[in-house]
């Protein structure tokens, strides 16, 4: 977790504070964050704290937090009026907009999958890459991040750098795509990063969550959702050299806390788990580990150096759902999911047994609204010391 030392004293006593933002990942679940974000640029807005330049200096997401991230890096100067906008595009999408949901595409991949699954010893030649066809959502990020301005952004000062991740298939690695003005690197054994100029591609590819979507090529490498086997999520953002972090995530409170026993649990069930570690664990352990070094470094009243890092003391404040989205997702479901989708997920299992998975492609007004003003709402109802930490240096 090497950070950088430079002192942010100044941009507190003017009352503009500068925040790293991270954001998890979650499919149609992130939308929260847009909720949450809005309410935070209000917040900032009517407490005198947003200057010229944007309050986020550091912007990091995977995943679903990777179109956000991108979104308001490329979003215009007024952060509050961006994140009006983010909040816009999450309230009308609709599911064609992310994959294609006719009867004849997801047949196709159906018949792909039964193919393989049948005859795929026979034929040798594999078929089947996902259970859904995301080519929609190309035009979707297309259309609504302008990645051209991410460029001018950094170099005006405006933001000092975007960072999103993806799985390397072939290099077995985290990859951190890196968009800054000042040059920021690092190699682990799990994790490495890769200045780029930031397109729609690396948004994409970020998206890519396995079984679901299919991988998403770069220069011939095959990548996946940046969540997957993703050790240190919050680690961009540090090495970006932001020392006062928002972590927004999109997991409830019974699905950190567990919910009563199950027994016997069908392909859905197991589905919505695997898709909840893929997301949630690695992030819950990496904020742990935060809290661990933000503890030693207190206690022996001294950053830490070591021969591969510096340690410093880390502001972090994490937000996360006051509700249990799965829950809102079984609510919603019903009258939300394209008439093949919501076949394919009744071949699964009940309305309850789908709802953690279909919480992850409920691209549908019905919900994506829904998570918008639950995330407002929590963000508002932490107003007060939401201000006071934005204020303490």
């Amino acid at each position: 977790m090497a950070s950088n030392s430079a002192s942010t004293k100044s941009t507190h006593n003017k009352g503009h504070p500068k925040l790293g933002i991270n954001l998890t990942g979650g499919g149609s679940r992130g939308s929260y964050q847009a909720g949450a974000l809005l309410a935070l640029t209000e917040i900032m807005r009517d407490e005198k704290m947003l200057g010229e330049q944007s309050p986020f200096e550091n912007l990091c997401g995977v995943s679903a937090g990777a179109i956000n991230a991108s979104f308001l890096a490329a979003g215009s100067s007024t952060i509050y009026d961006t994140a009006r906008k983010l909040v816009d595009l999450w309230a009308r999408i609709r599911p064609n907009q992310v994959y294609k949901t006719d009867a004849l595409s997801m047949g196709h991949n159906g018949f792909r999958w039964i193919r393989d699954l049948t005859f795929g010893p026979i034929f040798g030649k594999r078929l089947a890459r996902s259970l859904l066809d995301t080519a929609p959502l190309w035009k979707l990020i297309e259309e609504g991040v302008n990645t051209g301005d991410i460029a001018m952004h950094i170099a005006s000062g405006h933001l000092k750098g975007l960072a999103c991740s993806a799985y390397s298939y072939g290099q077995n690695k985290t990859v951190t795509f890196l968009q800054t003005k000042a040059p920021v690197s690092w190699q682990k054994s799990r994790r490495i990063s890769q200045a780029t100029t930031i397109r729609a591609e690396h948004i994409v590819a970020s998206c890519a969550i396995p079984i679901l979507f299919p991988s998403t090529e770069i220069h011939s490498e095959s990548f996946a959702d940046g969540s997957f086997r993703n050790t240190s999520p919050v680690s961009p953002v540090i090495h970006m050299g932001s020392k006062k972090i928002l972590a927004i995530g999109v997991q409830g409170p019974n699905e950190v806390e567990g919910r009563e026993p199950t027994r016997n649990p069908g392909v859905a069930k197991m589905a919505g788990s695997i898709l909840n570690a893929l997301f949630f664990d690695t992030f819950d352990i990496d904020l742990e580990r935060v809290r661990h070094m933000n503890e030693i470094v207190t206690a022996l009243k001294k950053d830490v150096e070591t021969d591969r890092s510096d340690y410093t003391y880390l502001d972090l404040k994490v937000i996360r759902p006051s509700r249990d989205i799965s829950a809102v997702a079984g609510q919603k479901a019903q009258a939300g999911l394209p008439g093949t989708v919501e076949f394919m997920l009744a071949g699964l299992g009940t309305v309850e047994e789908t709802a953690e998975l279909a919480s992850y492609i409920l691209f549908e007004p019905n919900f994506t609204q829904a998570l918008i003003e639950i995330g407002y709402q929590d963000v508002k109802s932490q107003k007060d010391e939401l201000v006071a930490w934005l204020r303490q240096p």
